[in-house]
Formats: C-alpha cells, sequence, structure tokens
C-alpha cells in the first residue's frame, strides 16, 4: 500500500517520538511505500531556541521512507498558526496514495483532498487532532479561527472524506466534536505510545541493575524517575522538594531532561544526596531510565512521556487532568489530586509505606495491557478500521 503522511499542522517535523513520527516508521516497518510530507521548518535548537530549515527538499531515511519538505507561504511566527504551504497538491498527484493520514485538521491546504477523493474515489482519508485546550486556543484571535476558519470552513468540508477522526487523547477527541463540529460516530482514541523497537522489553531486568549500579542506587533503595524538558509548569521542582524532605534517606529520584533558565536557580537550591540529576538523554533512551524506577511519576502537564511510562509496565503517577485519563488502563497508576510539595509528600510516603497497595499496583502495571500503548498496536489500528469502511 502506498500511504503519505501529511505532518505540517506540528509545525515541526523530525526524528522525535512524536505520532508524526512514529505511526510512519511502523508504516514503514510493516512493508508499506511511505511518503512523509512536511513543513521546511523541522526542529528547535536546543541551546539558541532558534527554527532550524531543513533545506533537503526530498530526501530517503534509511529505512526507505520519502519526506518531501513544503516551503510555508507566511512567515513562521504566523504560520505556525495558520498551516498555508506552496505545492501539496502537485505532490499528491505525484504519489499517488492508497491511504493519506493527515495529521491534525487545521491546515487550510486540506480543501484540496476533497478534489483529489473525486478524482481518486478509493483511496482512503484519515485524519488526527492534536490540539486541546492546553496547547492551543489561549487567545481570541485562535478561538475564532478554530470555530469559524477550521470548524466552518475546513473541516465542514472535510466530513465527507472519512469516517476516522482521531483524538490522540480523550479531551482531543471531544475537542473534534465539540469545537470542530465532527460527529461522534465518526471520533475515535488514537493514543500515543512508545517505540516498541527500541524498548528492550525483554531486558528489563539487566537493564534496571545496570542503571542503578550506575547511580549508586541501591535495590533497596526506592528510587522515583521523572524528567522531560523542566519549565515550572512541569511541577518536577515541587516533587524533588518532597523527597528531599521525607525523612527516609532510602526514597531517592532522579531527574532527566534540559531545565530551562528560569527554573536553574531554584534547581540549585534543591541539592541532595537522595537527588540525582543526569541532564539530557536521548529519546530512545528514556525507556532505560523507566525500568530503573520503583515509579515514574509527572507532576506537571501531558506530554508524550506518560504513553511511554505506562507501556514501560513500571508503577507511574500522574497529574489528574480531564480529559488525559486513558492512561488508566487497570489500576495501573495513580493520579496526583493537588500540586504541593507537602501533598507528594504524604502521597509518596504512603506509596512507600504500604507494601500491598505498591505491589497490587505493580502488578498491575505489568501486564499485557499496556501493550496498547505500542505503536507496533497503535499503527495497526488504522488499517483495521479502514477494512471495515
Amino acid at each position: 500500500m502506498k500511504i503519505v503522511h501529511i505532518c505540517v499542522c506540528g509545525e515541526f517535523y523530525e526524528m522525535y517520538a512524536y505520532q508524526d513520527n512514529m505511526l510512519p516508521k511502523y508504516h514503514r516497518k510493516a512493508g508499506h511505500d511511505v511518503t512523509i510530507i512536511a513543513a521546511t521548518y523541522s526542529r528547535f535548537d536546543q541551546k539558541t531556541g532558534k527554527v532550524i530549515l531543513d533545506k533537503c527538499r526530498c530526501k530517503n531515511l534509511e529505512d526507505g521512507t520519502k519526506v518531501i519538505r513544503l516551503r510555508p507561504m507566511l512567515p513562521l511566527f504566523i504560520n505556525s498558526h495558520v498551516h498555508l504551504f506552496f505545492g501539496l497538491r502537485k505532490i499528491l498527484n505525484q504519489e499517488r496514495p492508497d491511504l493519506i493520514f493527515a495529521h491534525g485538521v487545521e491546515c487550510p491546504n486540506y480543501l484540496y483532498l476533497s478534489t483529489y477523493k473525486k478524482r481518486h474515489p478509493n483511496v482512503k482519508i484519515v485524519f488526527d487532532n492534536h490540539t486541546d485546550f492546553i496547547n492551543s486556543m489561549h487567545t481570541l484571535i485562535t478561538k475564532i479561527w478554530a470555530k469559524v476558519i477550521v470548524k466552518g470552513i475546513i473541516v465542514r468540508n472535510l466530513l465527507w472524506l472519512s469516517n476516522h477522526f482521531y483524538g490522540t487523547t480523550p479531551e482531543r477527541c471531544r475537542i473534534l466534536n465539540c469545537v470542530y463540529g465532527v460527529p461522534l460516530g465518526k471520533i475515535d482514541l488514537l493514543p500515543m505510545g512508545a517505540d516498541d523497537e527500541v524498548m528492550c522489553l525483554n531486558e528489563r531486568k539487566l537493564i534496571r541493575e545496570s542503571i542503578r549500579s550506575r547511580y549508586n542506587v541501591m535495590e533497596e533503595d526506592f528510587l522515583i524517575v521523572t524528567g522531560g524538558k523542566i519549565d515550572r509548569l512541569k511541577n518536577i521542582h515541587s516533587l524533588v522538594k518532597a523527597v528531599i524532605d521525607i525523612k527516609k534517606p532510602s526514597i531517592k529520584i532522579l531527574v532527566f531532561g534540559s531545565i530551562v533558565d528560569e527554573m536553574k536557580p531554584v534547581f540549585n537550591q534543591l541539592q541532595s544526596d537522595k537527588v540525582i540529576y543526569i541532564g539530557w538523554i536521548p529519546s530512545k533512551n528514556v525507556y532505560q531510565y523507566f525500568y530503573a524506577a520503583d515509579l515514574v511519576a509527572f507532576p506537571g502537564l501531558h506530554s508524550v512521556m506518560w504513553e511511554q511510562a505506562v507501556a514501560s509496565r513500571v508503577p507511574t503517577a500522574f497529574t489528574r487532568i480531564n480529559g488525559f485519563e486513558h492512561i488508566n488502563i487497570n489500576e495501573n497508576c495513580l493520579f496526583f489530586e493537588n500540586n504541593t510539595s507537602k501533598y507528594y509528600q504524604k502521597v509518596l510516603t504512603e506509596i512507600f509505606s504500604d507494601n500491598s497497595h505498591y505491589n497490587k499496583l505493580k502488578a498491575n502495571a505489568d501486564s499485557d495491557d499496556a501493550n496498547q500503548f505500542l505503536y507496533s498496536r497503535i499503527a495497526n489500528k488504522i488499517f483495521d478500521d479502514i477494512k471495515e469502511t
């Protein structure tokens, strides 16, 4: 099957562990001919914060996937909201896909898909949505754009093309219906997940021992692992303070990721033998540190690492956010109901002290139910869905 993934609404396409990257990867691994259409701006420079442009308009990745980049019609600070690009029509006519997976529904260029579908009635088209009120629609202008342009013009003309509009979280499914006007019968959850090719699940015990030995963490120690891009909203500073304040030397915390400049003075004050800072790590190595943990905790806003942690089959704890509770598949995780250091201290002490509760959490986490967050499974769901229609 010839599959085209259109990845222009997420602003950046690079080889990160996002759905825009992982679904094409696993479709290619399944033997399909895959092309990715993305923007010329590919990623942020982690040091300067500037946008890096990919000057190569067309290239093949190592696995044979073709990446074609489109030039934006407007300056980046505008186009990151408007999503207008040159050349989509020409490329689709050249590639002649059997399946089009359009990531996001906010791109006005998608209106051409109606014409393409009329000319090629056998093509299957599916859409997904990564937008919610946490990561988007913060201003009056963006709310008007979503309601008037995206709902009233773009999505309205896309509805007849497909029976499959996916939200990557339950909240994003709700946005498809309540904000963009997609009928509930056309909406389904297609969660973000973990790259099972790099997870090495069968080697978890050895990896756990290796990581803990590297940082002098004893097997009897209770290790909490957290991290990511560490800003104030991640609330990791409060979690670290809670660990420091717990009067049990065997409770420790390992923090990975880069700390934004604003938060560096805060973390400079949070120094202890119980705290291990390891800095930035490649995304493919995140799973190794999850295996080393007795509890993986994310006390801030949602990120793809929530689903990755659940897929790693370790006990987890997350902030309770309405519409993001899909990671609770069988009581495999805890939800933080508050975000203060005192509250985290109380919860962590209870987990550490109640062996029966913790062992039940651990057993629930290490079950085959977690496989629903593996990208090999997620990628195949799309084929099952389009076969039904």
